[in-house]
C-alpha cells in the first residue's frame, strides 16, 4: 500500500506541472480580432462576427481545452485510487503485521491529503479562471461588433454624401446647332406657282 501510495502522489506532483505549463499557455496566447473583422469587411463588405470569433477561438485555444479536460479526468483518477488506498490502509491498520510501517504510511496519507486540497484549490481556481475568460472574451466579442456596426453606419453615410455630390453637378451645356447641320428639310418658298402649261 505504501508503494502504491508514494506511485500515486508522484502521480498528482505531474498532473500539477503539466497544470501550471497548461496555465502559462493559455495566459501566454492573444490574438486581434479586429484586423481580421475590418480585412474582412473590406473584402466582402459584410462580417460573420459569430462563426469568425468561434474559428478563432478553436484554433487559438481547441488544442488547450482538450489537454485542460484530460489533466482535469487524469486528477479525478487520481483522487480516486487515494481514496482507494486509503481505504485499504484503514483496513490493514488493524494487521499486527502492518503495525510498524503505520507511523510512515500515515505520514504519506497527511501528504496524500494535503496535495488533495491543494489540488481542489486549483480547481476551484482554474474554473474561475475560465469563467472570466469566458466574460472577456464576450465583451471584446461585443466590442468588436460595435466597431463593425461603426464603420458599416460610416460607410453608408460616406456613400449617401457622394450620391447627393453628384446629383448636385450641374449638368453639361446645350449647343445650337448650325441650320446647315440639320437633317430638318428647309420649308418652301411662299412665291406663287406657276401655271401649268397647255399643250396644243
Amino acid at each position: 500500500v505504501v508503494n502504491v501510495l508514494r506511485a500515486q502522489l508522484a502521480q498528482l506532483d505531474e498532473v500539477k506541472r503539466e497544470r501550471e505549463v497548461l496555465e502559462g499557455e493559455i495566459k501566454s496566447v492573444t490574438f486581434d480580432m479586429t484586423t481580421k473583422f475590418l480585412t474582412a469587411l473590406a473584402q466582402d463588405g459584410a462580417i460573420n462576427e459569430e462563426v469568425m470569433t468561434a474559428s478563432e477561438l478553436e484554433t487559438r485555444y481547441g488544442s488547450h481545452t482538450q489537454r485542460v479536460q484530460q489533466n482535469l479526468r487524469r486528477q479525478e483518477e487520481l483522487l480516486s485510487q487515494i481514496q482507494v488506498s486509503h481505504q485499504e490502509f484503514s483496513a490493514l491498520k488493524q494487521s499486527n503485521s502492518e503495525a510498524n510501517n503505520r507511523e510512515e504510511v500515515l505520514k504519506k496519507l497527511a501528504a496524500a491529503h494535503d496535495s488533495y486540497i491543494e489540488i481542489s484549490s486549483n480547481i476551484k481556481e482554474g474554473t474561475k479562471f475560465y469563467n472570466d475568460l469566458t466574460e472577456i472574451l464576450l465583451k471584446f466579442q461585443n466590442k468588436c461588433s460595435d466597431i463593425v456596426f461603426a464603420r458599416k453606419t460610416e460607410r453608408d453615410e460616406l456613400l449617401k454624401e457622394l450620391q447627393q455630390s453628384i446629383a448636385r453637378e450641374p449638368s453639361a451645356p446645350s449647343f445650337n446647332v448650325p441650320s446647315y447641320q440639320s437633317n430638318t428639310p428647309a420649308p418652301a418658298s411662299g412665291g406663287p406657282t406657276p401655271a401649268p402649261r397647255t399643250v396644243f
